[in-house]
């Protein structure tokens, strides 16, 4: 305990002087944090090796102590009395030793199975990932074209609408610079008119007047000549205006219908733009869902993690119970070994006892008809005297003589008496000899083989106690060399710390260098204040300027609290439709049962329609097959038809261009005067035209004589008789009589078929009317499954979110339970509690003083704002510091961040008007 404690108490010493120069030299900026860390996990490194070294040697020592004390007692045990061994303990510590090999296979098999699982889910888990994965980036790779098409799309109708914008404008100003010409236009005609009016009244009056004024009236007349051929020129004018007003009006529609045709484009555009997006929403839904199936996984796998860890424990734990059951076997095997070597010397003394029984056995028996022998001898000697006391009784009469012989018999018959009993007793007492010999022998045999067993043991163990203290004098030496080894070691940490030491010293001049920049730094404070104080004017007069802010903010708080009277009012219409949500729930409830009667109801109808479709098929392939038919046969008219027809138009083009050879004959020949050339001209070619069928003729007999063997060639082949001809014919027949029945038939099913149908469409007809209601019922119910299905997806990963928290939070809490458990060690051990523990603290240290000189500094600004206010007390209302939760009932502060307190409404509110809030369009 000394050298622990010395040993514990120079640790400690060291460490904290160790610690203190690696936080000075990383405080001066000689080294970095990182060379610190890793100096002092140096440091700890050698440290615990030394103090493990000093433990093991102390270990050593009381281990050679405790063997030799082991010594003396086994010596103790062998020169003293022997103990008995029990073999049902050993059979039990044997069972309890199978019982835990098998305890151990099955964990062994477990922990074989627990591993497989992690690797299959392992696999799975990459499996999965690598198909999220691929999945996400085939889905980016083909929507990216579609994305970059869409988005193009949009730029060229952005453009097209700009240029049909601008266009647009061109025209309206040009409509408009033709209308201000129109305008100009029409008042001008108007003055014409004017003057046309007043030039006629003119005109009438001076044709009142004779002569004098006939040549003003000529003048008049020239002028208004002129006045008509400028106001057709005008006219002329106006209509070229509103021809090409007309027709900027028709391009102005025409751009109006593009601009419609293009708004269209655009909203179809925008419609597929919204489709798309509404895929892309979907395809990101998919994909966060993936996620969270991803995160589910993960989390999976944190389970598994933690589980594998656990049965890493239990296996620890197995191992070392099957350790424990291991020592505890071989202890109950070395008591089974003592066991049998004693029940081996008990019976090879077994024999030599047996031969020791039934030699007493025979000496007993003899005795026995030794004894018997002298009671009959007894009991004969008694009939004997009965027989002389009887005659003595008979024969009183004889004499004397007789009665001192009858005495002396009976004298003589009770000395063999005690004779007798005499022997019984000798007898009994070597009886009683015979059996203390016999145990004494025994107990004498089990103590000889006893010893013998002990000495053996005993001897046995010496041995084991004598290797066993070669072996801790073996370990010692090794102990001792790893001590010298150590000691090198902390030979050079020392080194090292004088190194640090010379460090801590470099740290000093740097850090007086430092407290000269201090100063200087304080200087440029002084200076920074009398700024600050300049400043402070300047803050005046921007408070001046906040009051008016603050007049504004007053007026914004009070339409805050409009809006917030506007919202309790949502608030309530919200509930309202809450409680009117919770009634369309229970509606979708009785909807959803109606549903899966109407399904049910349903899935029976499909069942019997499948049943009328797959007879419905079997007719159709029936019914196409003949309409194939019928279709072939169709064609092959319609074939004819067109071939007549064709042949009707070449006969009638034939015939035209007959009667056109005929006329341009007869104009030829009226044209051309010598005709006897022509005759001879037509003779050449009739005679040509002679040959030429002559010579076709020829051909064709060549060509159909069988004589000429160039022509023709035998085919190969048998020629079937009369009776093959007959067979083949009578099999068509047949043939044809079964597809006459089957035609027959599928008429007869046609027929059927038509009925079905039309019993069908009327039907159909019948439930036309309540089935447009049920399929918007139908729709209706599957918006609300959708929502519904929304929803529980998005509960589904906010839930799947809290258990990935949860885990998370778990393992943190774990992760610092074995933190704080690390540090418990390490503060009774005398050490820090951490690494970063001294800068931790020094950290905050120095947040407390920046809080408490951050609270001198409000106090002293309040202190200031209150002797600029001259002490006045305040008529305005407390400010309230908490506020009471409706969960707790108590009182709870605020914190920093206090909620917005409103200022009382005053005379200003006439001049505020309440908003009018807007209908809310769904």
């Amino acid at each position: 305990m000394d050298i622990e404690d010395r040993s514990s108490l120079l640790s400690l010493a060291a460490s904290r002087q160790a610690y203190k120069a690696v936080d000075e030299a990383v405080e001066a900026g000689a080294i970095t944090e990182k060379f610190a860390r890793k100096a002092k996990k140096a440091y700890v490194t050698l440290h615990q090796s030394f103090l493990e070294s000093s433990t093991r040697c102390q270990n050593f020592v009381e281990k050679a102590s405790a063997t030799e004390s082991q010594l003396q007692d086994t010596q103790k045990v062998i020169d003293g009395e022997p103990h008995e061994d029990d073999i049902e303990s050993m059979r039990v510590l044997q069972d309890d030793l199978d019982a835990a090999h098998r305890e151990v296979s099955l964990a062994e098999e477990r922990e074989m199975d627990a591993r497989n699982e992690i690797g299959e889910l392992s696999t799975d888990r990459d499996t999965k990932q690598a198909l999220l994965e691929r999945l996400g980036r085939d889905q980016r790779i083909a929507l990216k074209p579609q994305m970059e098409g869409m988005q193009a799309e949009v730029d060229t109708l952005r453009g097209e609408l700009a240029t049909m914008g601008a266009k647009r404008e061109a025209a309206q100003r040009s409509l408009e610079h033709v209308a201000s010409r129109t305008e100009r236009l029409m008042a001008g005609i108007k003055e014409v008119e004017d003057t046309r009016t007043a030039e006629a009244a003119l005109l009438e009056r001076a044709s009142e007047e004779p002569e004098r004024a006939k040549h003003a009236a000529d003048l008049l007349v020239a002028t208004l000549k002129d006045l008509h051929g400028q106001e057709e020129q005008l006219l002329s004018q106006l209509q070229s205006h509103s021809s090409a007003c007309q027709a900027f009006n028709d391009a102005s529609r025409g751009l109006e219908a593009k601009y419609q045709a293009a708004q269209a484009a655009r909203e179809r555009t925008r419609a597929n733009i919204d489709a798309k997006i509404r895929a892309l929403d979907i395809i990101k839904r998919d994909l966060e869902v993936a996620e969270l199936d991803m995160d589910d996984r993960h989390a999976e796998q944190a389970t598994l993690d933690m589980e594998l860890k656990h049965a890493e424990v239990d296996e620890k734990k197995a191992r070392d119970l099957l350790g424990h059951a291991n020592f505890e076997r071989d202890k109950a095997i070395r008591k089974l070994k003592r066991g049998y070597i004693a029940l081996e010397k008990a019976q090879e003394v077994l024999p030599s006892l047996q031969a020791e029984k039934e030699a007493g056995a025979t000496d007993v028996a003899a005795l026995l008809k030794e004894n018997i022998a002298a009671q009959a001898n007894t009991s004969k000697l008694r009939k004997a005297t009965d027989i002389l006391t009887w005659t003595v009784l008979n024969e009183e009469a004889e004499g004397a003589g007789t009665a001192k012989l009858l005495k002396a018999a009976l004298a003589n018959v009770e000395a063999t008496e005690v004779d007798v009993q005499a022997l019984r007793k000798e007898e009994k007492e070597r009886l009683t000899m015979i059996k203390q010999l016999s145990s004494q022998r025994d107990h004498m045999s089990r103590l000889a083989a006893d010893w013998n067993l002990k000495l053996k043991y005993a001897t046995r163990e010496a041995a084991v106690k004598d290797f066993i203290v070669q072996d801790q004098k073996r370990q010692r030496k090794d102990g001792a060399m790893q001590v010298q080894d150590f000691l090198q070691l902390y030979n050079m940490v020392k080194h090292q710390r004088n190194k640090f030491v010379t460090l801590v010293r470099v740290a000093g001049q740097s850090s007086a260098e430092l407290t000269e920049k201090i100063r200087i730094l304080e200087s440029e404070l002084l200076i920074m204040h009398e700024t600050e104080s300049e400043r402070a004017a300047q803050v005046k007069s921007a408070r001046s300027t906040n009051e008016g802010v603050r007049l504004e903010r007053d007026k914004l708080r009070h339409e805050l609290l409009n809006l917030t009277a506007q919202t309790s009012k949502k608030t309530s219409q919200v509930d309202e439709k809450l409680v009117e949500l919770e009634q369309l729930d229970a509606t979708i409830r009785n909807a959803d049962g109606e549903m899966k009667v109407m399904t049910q109801a349903y899935e029976k109808s499909v069942q019997d329609r499948n049943g009328v479709g797959l007879m419905v098929i079997d007719r159709n392939d029936e019914l196409s097959i003949l309409y194939q038919k019928f279709n072939g046969q169709e064609d092959a008219i319609k074939r004819g038809d067109t071939e007549l027809m064709k042949s009707d138009d070449q006969i009638r083009v034939l015939k035209l261009e007959a009667a056109e050879l005929d006329r341009g004959i007869l104009a030829a020949r009226k044209q051309q005067p010598v005709v006897p050339q022509l005759d001879v001209n037509i003779a050449l070619l009739k005679k040509q035209l002679l040959d030429a069928q002559r010579r076709a003729a020829e051909l064709s007999i060549a060509l159909e004589t069988p004589d000429n063997k160039s022509r023709w060639r035998n085919q190969k082949g048998k020629i079937p008789d009369m009776d093959e001809l007959e067979a083949k014919k009578a099999q068509l027949t047949e043939k044809l009589d079964i597809k006459r029945e089957a035609a027959f038939e599928k008429d007869l099913i046609l027929e059927e078929l038509a009925s079905l149908s039309t019993r069908l469409h009327e039907s159909a007809a019948k439930g036309k009317p309540g089935s447009m209601e049920i399929a918007q019922r139908l729709n209706a119910y599957h918006v609300r499954l959708r929502t519904i299905n929304r929803r529980m997806m998005a509960a589904v990963s906010e839930l799947a979110l809290t258990q990935a928290t949860g885990i998370k939070l778990a393992e943190e809490k774990r992760s610092a339970d074995l933190a704080l458990r690390a540090a418990v060690r390490r503060s009774e051990t005398g050490l820090p509690p951490g690494d970063n523990a001294d800068r931790q603290w020094q950290q905050l240290v120095r947040m407390q003083e920046q809080h408490s000189e951050a609270q001198k500094k409000i106090k002293a600004r309040e202190e200031k704002y209150d002797k600029r206010n001259f002490g006045a007390p305040s008529q305005a209302d407390t400010r309230p510091n908490a506020y009471i939760p409706e969960s707790l009932g108590i009182p709870k502060p605020y914190g920093g961040y206090a909620p917005f307190k409103p200022s009382e409404s005053g005379s200003t509110m006439r001049h505020i008007r309440l908003p009018q809030p807007k209908p809310v369009v769904i």
